[in-house]
């Protein structure tokens, strides 16, 4: 659940929302420029976590919280910590601006297949298949890996 703060208190919720660990294998929250503050209870979850923020103070308040939860910022110092499982964030602050920018990415992998053929006089008709696999990554453009495979047969050799 996200929720708006006013001077401390509870106003709105802004997002509420129920993730199945089987269809959602990532959240990636983006806390931007301004004053934020992230409170994380997720003990119990299989979902990876990813918080990146912009400029501005950021208050972290991780009581419970899963193994592996990433965390890229600017750094600038204006990052608090607190709870009992802050260890657990794997803190990756740098200067440049590449590690909290945001850019619209194809989340989705992608597959073909695909007939081949042609023909030569050495070899006479040709006919195969070829398989490409694509899939993303985290800040890996343009994909994160790519696998491709290919039969192709000759008939008169």
């Amino acid at each position: 659940m996200i929720f708006k703060l006013v001077k401390g208190n509870v106003k709105d919720e802004i997002f509420s929302n129920t993730f199945d660990p089987k269809i959602t294998k990532e959240v990636r929250l983006y806390v931007k420029d301004g004053n934020d503050s992230v409170y994380i209870d997720n003990k119990t979850s299989n979902i990876k976590l990813r918080i990146i923020a912009g400029a501005g103070k950021k208050v972290y308040d991780v009581p419970n919280a899963a193994k592996g939860i990433q965390l890229y910022g600017r750094k600038n110092g204006n990052s608090k910590f607190e709870g009992d499982d802050e260890n657990r964030l794997r803190k990756k602050f740098a200067v440049d601006t590449s590690n909290v920018s945001f850019y619209n990415k194809d989340m989705y992998g992608r597959s073909s297949l695909n007939l081949n053929a042609g023909y030569n006089l050495d070899d006479g008709v040709l006919l195969g298949l070829n398989y490409k696999v694509t899939n993303p990554g985290f800040r890996k453009e343009p994909y994160g890996n790519s696998h491709h495979i290919s039969f192709l047969h000759a008939f008169a050799t």
